[in-house]
């Protein structure tokens, strides 16, 4: 057992037998489910104004990942750092939740044109703090000082993915030909919601790149630590999210709604930090 200190008294310990497998065929059936779930969205015609099946899997997907959150963090509130730390993945999870709940309130019973930038952009945003330091307390808690590497990471990952795509949205571009073929174009005048859009935009990416290079290096310290695969399975959910967001983004920035295609990953990524979160459950 790994122990760690609350006071220098009273010794706390995180359970051995989280190094419990997971249940492959559940893994199966989640994947199964995220392209199945995929397929027949991307044959939806796309419609901001109507709230489907899809859009109600999507923002329940999150919800529940924010209870589950809650729960485990109850579990945990004994421990120094893993009792906060699940509490603010709890909090990550339920302001998104609350922000796609705005977003579909402004869009399908208020009627509002793709709200974004928009009020419920409040909400999405404090998603990230709040997985970050998560991310970066349990990190700690394993590894106080990090490798030269590992930090260089921190920086080049979000670095390279952010300027590309801030090049990709502020440089005129016909792709049309084909990615070997592209033709630069004259820059055209653009309105102050055109900034406001972009400066959005990229404050998201470098929000997903920052999660995404902190699970990269979460994962390998995790993977040699005692709490096993629970912790890994919830670091590739919160990493397909970041993948999600990021393909969404860069097809945004060629004015491709992908919306429907990515809305899969979404929801598969909140699933697998359920059953990562309920795993750690049936642990304790």
């Amino acid at each position: 057992m790994l122990h760690w200190k609350r006071d220098p008294d009273k010794p706390e310990v995180v359970p051995e037998n989280l190094q419990s497998s997971i249940n492959s065929k559940i893994i199966l059936l989640i994947l199964a489910s995220i392209i199945s779930f995929t397929i027949a969205n991307s044959m939806m015609a796309q419609d901001s104004t109507k709230f489907t099946f899809f859009d109600f899997s999507y923002l329940v997907s999150f919800g529940v990942a924010a209870v589950f959150g809650i729960f485990i963090s109850k579990r945990y509130w004994g421990s120094k750092i893993f009792g906060k730390s699940y509490l603010s993945l709890s909090l990550g999870y339920a302001s998104y939740f609350t922000g796609s709940l705005a977003w579909y309130i402004y869009a399908v019973i208020y009627n509002v044109e793709n709200p974004y930038p928009y009020y419920p952009d409040i909400a999405y945003f404090a998603f990230f703090p709040f997985v970050i330091y998560h991310l970066k307390r349990n990190i700690q808690f394993f590894k106080p000082k990090l490798e030269k590497r590992q930090k260089i990471n921190l920086i080049i990952i979000p670095t390279i993915i952010t300027l590309f795509f801030a090049f990709v949205t502020l440089v005129p571009m016909d792709i049309t030909s084909g990615v070997f073929n592209i033709k630069f174009l004259p820059t055209p005048e653009h309105d102050q919601s055109f900034y406001t859009t972009t400066a959005t935009s990229i404050a998201y990416v470098i929000l997903d790149t920052l999660i995404l290079s902190g699970t990269i290096i979460g994962f390998k310290i995790f993977r040699k630590s005692s709490l096993g695969s629970a912790w890994g399975l919830l670091l590739v959910g919160l990493a397909l999210y970041t993948l999600a967001d990021l393909i969404y983004y860069y097809f945004e920035a060629f004015d491709l709604d992908v919306a429907n295609n990515v809305q899969g990953l979404w929801v598969g990524s909140a699933i697998l930090a359920c059953y990562a979160l309920y795993k750690h459950k049936s642990f304790l």
